[in-house]
């Protein structure tokens, strides 16, 4: 039995009541005899035009894992370290010291001996989304403080200051293996103990530097050896997700704090000259190749009943249905909206589009996780509408996608497959509604409320409609 909800008629009646209003502004003055846009007007009752009925029967859900393969994880843009609602992940990196032989490093390699390096150090490049109030209103004065604004439409984010707990991995890690569980490591930290720095400095965030053990650093370069690190969060961290540059990004823009010309890109190694062969201070060692290990990751539902799941950067994205039996033959759709709740307790991320797409539903079996490539999705999704959410919103958790032409066409029969609704972020192939950064940019999760939650946070179809008389050339009753 559908269930009524007269909120939903109000933008559309109070519509309709100016029209009929103006027209019996424009006619009422007449001999005619009473009608809708004559005389008599206040006789009339809207709701035998337009009538609303909400469809809860959600009958399918399918979840798509998908794959970029020109955009692999070990060639992301970002670096991601920390805990954030059960996802969590490292960073992986590996050095190659072999390049010290080259020729053109002869003046470099012989000034590289512990007697003339004074200091080892990683350096790391914080994304301004990660600084506090999301790097909202941010700019560093002459004074050397930075104003911090805050975003009353934003929750309360004081940034998530991190203790970089560093080990040497027993050999280094395969760029085809991530993600990964963490490999296994030698558990002497590589990084030197340090007390927790003034909180104060977390709201700095921008380029921040991790020091190594020199000794052992130095050896590795004598050696000429090819290494592997692994970054963790170490004891004393903040909660949260903290997001790096990785030595791919392409995307600096309002991403990056500003940097020099120079800044190397990913976890870079910076060893410190006493007495430098060149005008430089500092031999930066570039990584060979960084990823994020991603080594605990919350599946996506697979029953309706305990929600629905839309990700970023590890793209994963729901093929949903109703069942539209309940709905009368002989209407006209004038507004269909998918509305789902967004549980803020495990959605994060920052602002993105959401599109929602006609999707063959046997691409996306009920109840199975399914791996596609991206392209695939392009070739086979219908692109239906979308707009801009804000996962870190602090009180609007309800996302409405307009499914009004999808439902029309399933009224009319012009389906010649059973089709769903893709929900997914703003592929590049999704024009009008291209996110940038891309969707394997961001870390980001929407977690939506599924069936068994409380009867306002359900999913539904919420529908607005118009009887036709079929009889009577397409005439409103």
């Amino acid at each position: 039995m559908p269930r009524r909800s007269p909120q939903l008629l109000s933008a559309l009646m109070a519509a309709a009541l100016m029209a009929l209003v103006a027209a019996a502004f424009i006619t009422g003055c007449t001999s005619d005899d009473s009608n809708i846009v004559g005389v008599g007007l206040g006789t009339v009752e809207l709701d035998t035009l337009m009538r609303e009925m909400v469809v809860e029967n959600l009958v399918h859900l399918g979840q798509l894992e998908v794959y970029d393969p020109s955009e692999p994880l070990d060639a992301a843009n970002v670096l991601y370290l920390g805990e954030e609602y059960g996802d969590a992940s490292s960073i992986l990196v590996n050095y190659d010291f072999s390049i010290l032989e080259h020729p053109d490093s002869m003046a470099v390699a012989a000034a590289l001996t512990a007697d003339n390096v004074t200091k080892v150090e990683l350096r790391v490049i914080t994304l301004q989304w990660y600084a506090p109030n999301h790097g909202a209103g941010v700019d560093d004065d002459e004074d050397g403080e930075d104003d911090v604004e805050e975003d009353e439409e934003l929750r309360d984010y004081d940034g998530a200051f991190k203790v970089f707990d560093v080990h040497l991995l027993d050999a280094p890690f395969d760029t085809l293996s991530v993600p990964r569980e963490e490999p296994s490591f030698d558990p002497t930290p590589v990084a030197v103990a340090v007390e927790i720095p003034d909180p104060e400095l977390r709201l700095r965030g921008g380029e921040l530097s991790i020091e190594l053990d020199k000794d052992m650093v130095m050896q590795w370069v004598a050696d000429r050896a090819r290494v592997g690190l692994i970054i963790r969060e170490g004891v004393g961290s903040e909660p949260g997700l903290q997001g790096f540059a990785s030595k791919e990004m392409a995307f600096g823009g309002s991403t990056l704090p500003t940097l020099s010309a120079t800044t190397t890109l990913g976890v870079g190694l910076r060893i410190r000259f006493e007495n430098s062969p060149d005008t430089r201070d500092w031999y930066i060692q570039e990584a060979e190749a960084d990823a994020s290990t991603w080594h605990q990751v919350t599946e996506s539902p697979l029953d309706a009943a305990q929600g629905i799941e839309v990700r970023g950067h590890l793209r994963s994205y729901p093929v949903l249905n109703f069942d539209p039996g309940v709905m009368p033959e002989g209407i006209r759709i004038n507004l269909a909206q998918l509305v789902l709740h967004a549980d803020p307790s495990q959605t994060y991320g920052p602002d993105n589009y959401l599109t929602i797409s006609e999707f063959p539903l046997s691409m996306a079996p009920d109840g199975t996780r399914t791996s596609v490539i991206l392209d695939d999705i392009e070739g086979a999704a219908e692109l239906i509408g979308g707009g801009t959410v804000k996962p870190e919103h602090a009180s609007d958790h309800v996302v409405r996608l307009n499914v009004t032409t999808a439902l029309q066409r399933y009224i009319n029969e012009l389906q010649d497959e059973s089709l769903g609704f893709l929900i997914s972020r703003g592929e590049g192939f999704f024009s009008g509604f291209v996110a940038s950064p891309g969707p394997g940019f961001w870390a980001s999760r929407w977690s939506f409320y599924g069936t068994d939650a409380d009867p306002d946070l359900r999913p539904r179809l919420e529908i607005v409609y118009t009887r036709v008389d079929n009889l009577s050339d397409g005439e409103v009753q």
